[in-house]
């Protein structure tokens, strides 16, 4: 096989990890979603202003903005934010982004996130599969595992 064919296949296995993740992250939102999380959602996203800090907060921890409008669409998938706050999320993890990389230039400061996102696709995915499915533990599980599968897809 030349070079051509195989980086066809990585980018193809790319992408399938990347759609499982949103599919395994949608439905253990849809399963987990109690009462407290989406009190903690519609808390957290109720005005605008507070929407736009808390995208803006997440994007800078998470130093990844696509990650945070990945979430949100998840989010609003599972209907559990509104288009309307889900909008103020995402201009604030646009916000987020730029704010980051002010303080990476000027500070020096950075890491990489998909580090961090081996180790938690190796736990959760052992945690997946040993625990018994529908329990808490197996949808937590699964929300870490299509997490983890967003960064590595």
């Amino acid at each position: 096989m030349n070079n051509e064919s195989v980086n066809l296949w990585e980018v193809l296995a790319g992408v399938a990890v990347f759609m499982l993740g949103m599919r395994f992250l949608e439905d253990s939102l849809q399963t987990m979603a109690g009462r407290s999380f989406k009190l903690f959602l519609k808390r957290n996203t109720s005005g605008r202003f507070r929407a736009v800090a808390g995208g803006t907060i997440v994007t800078a921890v998470l130093q990844s903005s696509s990650v945070v409008n990945l979430l949100v669409l998840a989010f609003v998938g599972a209907s559990l934010l509104t288009m309307q706050n889900a909008l103020a999320v995402i201009l604030g993890a646009n916000l987020g982004t730029t704010i980051s990389n002010w303080v990476i230039a000027t500070v020096g400061f950075s890491y990489q996130i998909s580090d961090f996102a081996y180790p938690l696709t190796g736990v959760a995915g052992i945690l997946a599969a040993l625990s018994t499915k529908g329990s808490r533990l197996h949808h937590w599980s699964m929300f870490l595992l299509g997490f983890s599968f967003i960064f590595l897809g």
